[in-house]
């Protein structure tokens, strides 16, 4: 056996299987890059992917208790009143009976957030579909998530799968995976 740099096997598996083009990957530049432009593909084959299809997740989704936690921050700012201001908002918060004040600005609360938190590595998105989703309502992070997955092509579909009832199987999500 050899003695490997890493303690799983995992990326070593995902180059094995890196679909992506030589532009995708960061390899061209100048004009060599505008020349491998294909528009019949996601990104025109030439936007930036920063690893392969079976690398390391790219989007968290799930909000890691940011609801309960701002839930109950609301009813603490009732018990205890709350002041604005251009600087901050004053909270009131329970500590041993008494109510304590400490100032939060929304920039800080907004980095706080278990999404933001984690959601902390570059990731390639369909900006056209990101923003038709956050138009239509849809969750900031759910849209991020989608338009993640959609900034590829498809790998594999076979002829008896392109006609499915979508409304009974998931063959044509899973194949933006």
């Amino acid at each position: 056996g050899r003695l490997a740099d890493t303690d799983a096997r995992w990326d070593t598996i995902a180059g094995a299987v890196d679909d992506r083009t030589p532009a995708e990957r960061g390899e061209l530049k100048g004009e060599a890059l505008t020349a491998a432009a294909n528009p019949l593909m996601a990104g025109e084959g030439i936007q930036r992917l920063f690893k392969s299809r079976y690398g390391s997740i790219s989007t968290f989704i799930y909000s890691c208790g940011d609801e309960e936690q701002q839930s109950q921050e609301e009813e603490e700012e009732e018990e205890g009143g709350k002041e604005g201001g251009k600087e901050g908002r004053k909270e009131g918060r329970k500590e041993g009976g008494k109510v304590k004040a400490t100032i939060t600005t929304e920039k800080e609360k907004r980095k706080t957030s278990a999404i933001d938190r984690y959601n902390d590595i570059p990731c390639e998105v369909d900006k056209e579909l990101q923003a038709m989703l956050l138009e239509g309502g849809v969750d900031p992070a759910l849209s991020r998530h989608v338009a993640h997955l959609f900034a590829r092509d498809p790998l594999v579909i076979f002829d008896d799968a392109i006609e499915v009832d979508d409304s009974k199987t998931t063959e044509h999500f899973e194949n933006i995976q």
